[in-house]
């Protein structure tokens, strides 16, 4: 599924919906819809085409299913199903069910008959998320033409050659300087055609720009990187880096 990422860097929109329960090192008030047409028409220009975001970012699905109505082919828009993020707490649910209504749900707030990709949001406990019936849900609806892309975000190794193994099209990690742990077996997933996606490569905003990514280039570990940025001029050194790498 390498041939879905044709940019190696895509944005987080967890700050497009969300934050509250966040881990960046400053608060920040959520952006208008002019600041956000603004980022991604900055996006479009550099060709920044994956949209990431999922039910548990607040109303970052809503926001971005109304920037994007009328521009659908110009985005590649990725959600996730299992995590619901309310009154200030996640829960999960991983059943058919859930799962079914989370993207009856999620297709709606997109306004799109079709979303990319779809990932199962796990909350650690990574082989009980796969083994539930999450992952047949959307299996069936790719046959049917609603997604591109089965996958998952992931936090084991356990979870991570399990996925191998089903197998799924993608699979998103974290992968940082502080954290690489995930890297062989991130290496590993390229290696069988599955696409990876790297999550937290500057620890929610802790790392270096520079430094972080210039290592993260140097492990050939992923087929695009997820920056959460509501700044362009970060988002333009973030690619610059990836670029010339």
């Amino acid at each position: 599924m390498s041939e879905l990422f044709k940019s190696k860097i895509g944005l987080g929109t967890v700050k497009f919906g969300r934050n509250i329960g966040v881990k960046y090192p400053n608060n920040f008030e959520l952006p208008d819809k002019k600041k956000l047409r603004k980022i991604l028409d900055f996006c479009k220009e550099n060709n920044i085409n994956i949209l990431d975001t999922a039910p548990a970012y607040g109303t970052s699905e809503e926001v971005i299913g109304c920037l994007t109505e009328n521009e659908r082919s110009d985005w590649v828009i990725g959600t996730k199903v299992g995590e619901e993020f309310v009154n200030g707490q996640s829960y999960f649910d991983f059943t058919s069910k859930s799962v079914d209504n989370s993207l009856r749900r999620s297709f709606e707030r997109l306004r799109t008959n079709y979303i990319d990709y779809v990932q199962i949001h796990s909350n650690g406990n990574d082989l009980m998320a796969l083994d539930s019936g999450a992952t047949e849900v959307l299996f069936n609806l790719k046959r049917l033409g609603k997604i591109g892309a089965v996958g998952a975000s992931l936090k084991t190794i356990e979870g991570i050659e399990k996925a191998a193994t089903i197998p799924l099209d993608l699979c998103m990690v974290e992968i940082n300087i502080e954290n690489q742990q995930f890297v062989q077996a991130a290496q590993n997933l390229i290696e069988q055609g599955i696409s990876v996606l790297i999550k937290k490569s500057l620890l929610s905003g802790h790392l270096d720009v520079r430094k972080a990514l210039n290592w993260l280039h140097n492990q050939n570990c992923y087929s695009a990187v997820i920056i959460g940025s509501l700044n362009c001029d970060h988002l333009r050194e973030s690619k610059g880096i990836l670029d010339e790498s």
